[in-house]
């Protein structure tokens, strides 16, 4: 609330802003005193995973697809 009692409305993209920035401060927070060859493979394992599941929903999606009989191709 403001000042004068009026309530204030941020934007849909600010509070995503304030989300992202918070997290990312709580990670330099969490991490920041970690060696750099541990920072960077923990980000290396994220990303793996991140990846991996991707690529499993995608390939779910193919068999799924010609499961069906369908020769449609979906974008998303």
């Amino acid at each position: 609330m403001s000042a004068r009692g009026e309530i204030v409305l941020a934007s849909r993209w600010d509070a995503v802003f304030d989300a992202g920035h918070w997290i990312v401060a709580g990670l330099r927070i969490a991490f920041g005193g970690l060696p750099d060859w541990v920072k960077i493979s923990l980000a290396g394992l994220v990303g793996a995973a991140f990846l991996a599941g991707w690529l499993r929903s995608r390939s779910r999606r193919t068999r799924a697809l010609a499961a069906s009989g369908s020769d449609e191709v979906r974008v998303r």
